[in-house]
């Protein structure tokens, strides 16, 4: 039976293009340049990109509530409604911790290649 790395990894990839599509449509395009590095990353099968891309995924966790925060004064002072959009971010950022920990998975670790000793399995 062949190891579901594509349907472990593709949450990750998925956030990655996200996170990509937020930052072009924000016009930082040197983030949106990262995000996308970190997608192409994915398929090195090196120990260092899976930490780079663990590490990232905190980071923009941490972007999605710091963006939630700005789209709330914008739109508190515009006297809009922000709940649904206080929702989805927070939706957003939760998915993204959530790779974040599923980067840790056994078999993801050995698909980037740690030696045996650090899988604890």
């Amino acid at each position: 039976m062949r190891s579901p790395i594509r349907y472990l990894l593709a949450p990750t990839s998925l956030c990655l293009v996200l996170s990509a599509a937020h930052f072009i449509h924000a016009h930082q395009h040197i983030y949106a340049t990262l995000c996308i590095m970190g997608f192409i990353s994915l398929m090195i099968r090196h120990p260092i990109c899976l930490r780079l891309n663990q590490v990232a995924m905190v980071l923009l966790s941490a972007e999605w509530l710091h963006s939630l925060i700005e789209g709330y004064q914008e739109r508190a002072t515009d006297e809009q409604a922000w709940p649904q959009m206080a929702l989805l971010m927070v939706l957003v950022a939760i998915v993204h911790l959530s790779c974040a920990i599923l980067l840790q998975h056994h078999r993801i670790r050995h698909y980037f290649g740690y030696p045996r000793q650090y899988l604890f399995r």
